[in-house]
């Protein structure tokens, strides 16, 4: 699976933390009854996952402020292409660790 990230994270641990659960959340979609993550926190999901896996997710943006983060991008496989948008509110204000998430599936387009 190919990876494309926002580029726009270096300077931020908390953007690069929000960037990287977005991909964690993007490839997990793909994949029936998979986990988002080892860590204990809700993951509620608006919209459909889907039946295979990734060929290509890629982040748009990846931004973090105060106590909450979000990110967007794509996710492609084969010809087909599907929106999402993750919004992630931390536990504290480091942003090193989720409280809780939420995930926005778009419709496919082509």
């Amino acid at each position: 699976m190919k990876i494309v990230r926002s580029g726009t994270c270096g300077n931020s641990p908390k953007n690069a933390f929000v960037e990287e659960l977005a991909i964690q959340v993007a490839a997990a979609l793909g994949k029936s009854g998979a986990s988002v993550s080892d860590e204990d926190y809700p993951v509620r999901i608006y919209g459909e996952s889907f039946d295979a896996r990734p060929d290509e997710i890629v982040v748009f943006q990846a931004i973090s402020h105060g106590k909450a983060g979000a990110a967007n991008g794509e996710v492609r496989w084969g010809d087909k292409v599907l929106g999402f948008a993750v919004s992630v509110t931390f536990k504290t204000l480091k942003g090193d660790r989720a409280e809780s998430v939420k995930v926005y599936v778009g419709t496919e387009k082509t």
